[in-house]
């Protein structure tokens, strides 16, 4: 897994599914004023500045959202469900 960025939306996005609001976005690719942006662990506020693809998923349905990002906006474009967790096992066996 390499690195990316962390990117904060100007404003919540909520999942499609169950509307939980969605956390978490990690760049694919960003631009910033049209150049592109190195992945280096850092965190992005979104602005109109921003241009690119990001992603995440909804910690309370499982479901992969990719978005587009265009002059700081996110918007949702693809989406797959993520197979379930399996279930923990205690720490006695």
């Amino acid at each position: 897994m390499g690195l990316f960025n962390d990117v904060v939306p100007s404003k919540p996005i909520p999942c499609p599914q169950c509307g939980q609001t969605l956390t978490g976005w990690q760049t694919k690719s960003m631009e910033c004023d049209g150049l592109p942006l190195e992945n280096a662990m850092i965190t992005l506020t979104m602005n109109e500045r921003f241009t690119g693809e990001v992603h995440t998923f909804c910690r309370e349905c499982w479901l992969w959202c990719d978005a587009e990002v265009k002059q700081g906006i996110l918007a949702i474009t693809q989406t797959n469900h993520l197979p379930p967790r399996a279930p923990e096992q205690g720490k006695d066996g």
